[in-house]
């Protein structure tokens, strides 16, 4: 069964009767008008909980024969109620940890909470933010509603509004999902926050950073033009290029909806477009795209994913420059041997051997591999190798190099290295 836990503070000061929210008759306890609201809603497989936070005086002063009578008589079976103590006294440091620890265990796994922060003391709304934080990651909880009662903005009839402050909370999130995002290259939390929105074009963004992230994690590099969306969809250029066209949407149209969470969005959708520019470019080019995903797992310390778009990224451009089928797997790993065999210093007639000898290719490649072997300056083809080996360290688990074993931070520091010196002699190569 499902809970749901209306968790409050009582404080000390004077309490009036008020009308709060939509409430039909006034009530002294604003805690009172809540459990009402929740009661109202309450659903037949659902349990309902209680807590309310006291201090030594507002428990003595409002809690005893007071409010716990309220509680009791309204609850009756559907529920239970419980009063916590917890400190004030120095306000320290030490204190405010006593209370954190007290608010954040009594919620249990998997409670759906409704906190109401209305009389919390001072420093009690942000342990309690903190709290519900915590809880969330630790606990599974899921946060509803955090009520504030706003008896000093009651309007011509005397009522004062309930205010929903959750939205803050969002913030919080769409603030973590965006770290990220920008530091980590994860689009997942963005994704979950985005999928939970009204507004249709906030959900084709949040899919379009999800297809973009998982497509480089994938090493999706080939885009395949006019080849259906499906096909198109698993490139992480084509989610690159549709978010971006869907952000331009979404900011030139007036009725974006889902107000709570437009403004931290937007917000975002700027440094999003940062991150993402060096992926956005007039025409699809696979060697700048390739190179531009090895930058990006660079960022992002995705090691792994950055070797292998920077190997697959050299046989791309050899095999562009020779007019070679990019495609064709024969051919992309020809470009592999000429790269080792100009490395080793073999001689010219070697290399036509070892060609013809293992049929690589037909004799109009033989002839495009020839012209490639006797070009290739041989720093580029080392520099090439040396991709390739560490690349093979990654894949096969640290195991296939008897000779050399490469440290992890080795592995970091050399991907920067190569993408620069692959770079250079990428541009350099007239």
């Amino acid at each position: 069964m499902k809970t749901i836990h209306f968790i409050s503070v009582l404080g000390a000061g004077n309490y009036i009767p008020t009308l709060y929210g939509n409430s039909k008759s006034e009530e002294e306890y604003v805690q009172i008008a809540i459990a009402k609201k929740l009661i109202a809603s309450k659903k037949a497989d659902e349990n309902l909980r209680v807590t309310v936070f006291c201090t030594e005086v507002s428990k003595e002063k409002h809690w005893n024969n007071k409010l716990e009578i309220q509680f009791n008589d309204l609850l009756g079976e559907i529920g239970n109620v419980e009063c916590v103590d917890i400190p004030f006294d120095k306000n320290t440091k030490r204190e405010l940890m006593q209370v954190f620890s007290i608010i954040a265990d009594s919620m249990d796994e998997n409670e759906e909470i409704v906190f109401d922060v209305t009389h919390a003391f001072r420093s009690i709304p942000m342990i309690a933010l903190s709290a519900l934080v915590f809880a969330r990651t630790i606990k599974n909880v899921k946060v509803k509603r955090i009520f504030y009662g706003a008896f000093e903005a009651k309007d011509d009839e005397g009522r004062a509004p309930l205010i929903d402050l959750k939205a803050f909370l969002d913030i919080i999130d769409w603030s973590q999902a965006a770290s990220s995002f920008v530091k980590y290259g994860s689009s997942d939390e963005i994704h979950d926050i985005t999928q939970k929105s009204q507004n249709e074009y906030m959900r084709n963004m949040g899919d379009c950073l999800y297809g973009f992230t998982h497509g480089l994690e994938t090493s999706r590099g080939r885009y395949r033009r006019n080849a259906g969306q499906d096909n198109e969809n698993s490139s992480y250029y084509y989610s690159a290029k549709e978010f971006l066209e869907e952000k331009n949407e979404y900011l030139n149209n007036p009725r974006h909806g889902d107000e709570s969470l437009e403004k931290p969005w937007v917000s975002l959708l700027d440094i999003i477009a940062d991150k993402m520019e060096e992926f956005n470019t007039s025409g699809y080019d696979p060697v700048k795209q390739g190179l531009a995903a090895v930058k990006w797992a660079i960022a992002n310390k995705r090691t792994q994913q950055g070797y292998t778009a920077l190997e697959e990224t050299v046989k791309t451009f050899l095999c562009k420059k020779y007019e070679l089928d990019v495609a064709e797997r024969s051919q992309r790993e020809a470009t592999k041997i000429v790269c080792f065999c100009k490395s080793e210093d073999i001689t010219v007639q070697q290399f036509k051997n070892r060609i013809a000898r293992e049929s690589i290719v037909g004799a109009d490649s033989s002839k495009k591999l020839l012209n490639l072997f006797n070009d290739l300056p041989k720093e580029f083809a080392e520099t090439y190798c040396s991709i390739v080996k560490k690349r093979n360290s990654l894949n096969h688990f640290g195991y296939s190099d008897r000779e050399h074993y490469y440290k992890w931070m080795e592995l970091d520091i050399s991907l920067e290295n190569l993408y620069e010196e692959i770079q250079n002699h990428i541009y350099s190569w007239k």
